[in-house]
């Protein structure tokens, strides 16, 4: 997928060659607010303003149109507030939030506080899906009735250079105490949240670490597998995730991040030890690999 760096806020109409809906008013975008959609894909955006567009276009491109698009403005000191709602403006199932900046974790939960979706999907605002990615996860859900499902990342490098994930583990269907432990393997399964479709019903009362920096979305994400009942994961790289060099992995090192990262981990332990003592070992492997990744930083 190519990345258009150079799209005019002014040209976007027809920028990638998508074709947009013609604009409602407001009374019938209220009216349609109120409808359940299948998916709520929430987006967290934070000066974003050189690939949101490309990643709004992804979703605009899915082979299924039951879904709803909220985007959470973290902020922005950008033209990342006017791309989102240029794009709310010309098609009614993207909404905007606006709202100090507060960090990732509490823009995905104001996102959550409004979705409407049987089913949510977290994407971060300089990533992309693939066009089959809603329709193919969400269609996995209700035929295998899963509480989440799990797809395959291919990365890509500033060079261009994609690294496809699916070719190193394979599909399966499993219960939440293995999910959990394949995500404290840390290899077995992607710690972030955006590769994840959760039932809107399994997490409506769990929400995003706020004021953390680094694993709130492994913390996140090992609460929604600890009380989900069925997972599936998807053999298929339906969720492109492009390494850059602002992300909060990428970036430098900081004692903030040390005490997140230890703090979050050491919680995972706590719980794990409590739920068997298979689970406990591999609470305590995930936490010695903590330590050994924070020793090497």
């Amino acid at each position: 997928t190519g990345r258009n760096q150079h799209c005019n806020i002014n040209s976007y109409e027809f920028c990638n060659g998508v074709c947009y809906r013609k604009s409602k008013s407001v009374d019938e975008k209220n009216e349609e607010n109120q409808e359940m959609q299948l998916v709520s894909v929430i987006i967290p955006v934070y000066n974003a303003q050189k690939y949101l567009a490309d990643t709004l276009n992804s979703v605009l491109k899915q082979s299924i149109a039951d879904y709803e698009v909220i985007l959470v403005n973290d902020g922005s000191q950008d033209s990342s507030l006017e791309i989102c709602r240029f794009y709310a403006d010309k098609d009614p199932r993207f909404k905007v939030i606006d709202k100090k900046n507060g960090g990732v974790s509490g823009a995905r939960n104001r996102g959550m506080e409004v979705a409407n979706g049987k089913y949510l999907l977290f994407i971060d605002a300089d990533d992309e899906l693939l066009p089959n990615t809603l329709e193919h996860m969400t269609q996995t859900a209700e035929n295998e009735k899963a509480d989440v499902v799990v797809c395959s990342v291919c990365r890509i490098a500033a060079d261009g250079t994609r690294t496809y994930q699916s070719a190193k583990i394979p599909p399966r269907c499993m219960d939440g105490s293995s999910a959990v432990d394949y995500l404290m393997q840390g290899s077995r399964l992607e710690q972030g949240a955006w590769n994840k479709l959760f039932s809107h019903e399994l997490v409506k009362d769990i929400r995003f670490e706020e004021g953390r920096i680094c694993n709130e979305d492994k913390y996140y994400c090992f609460q929604a597998l600890l009380n989900a009942k069925k997972v599936i994961y998807l053999n298929e790289d339906l969720y492109l995730y492009y390494q850059r060099e602002t992300s909060a992995t990428s970036s430098r090192f900081s004692m903030k991040k040390y005490e997140d990262i230890i703090y979050l981990n050491e919680i995972m332990y706590q719980q794990a030890a409590e739920m068997s003592a298979i689970h406990e070992q591999y609470g305590r492997c995930n936490l010695l690999m903590t330590y050994y990744y924070l020793l090497k930083k």
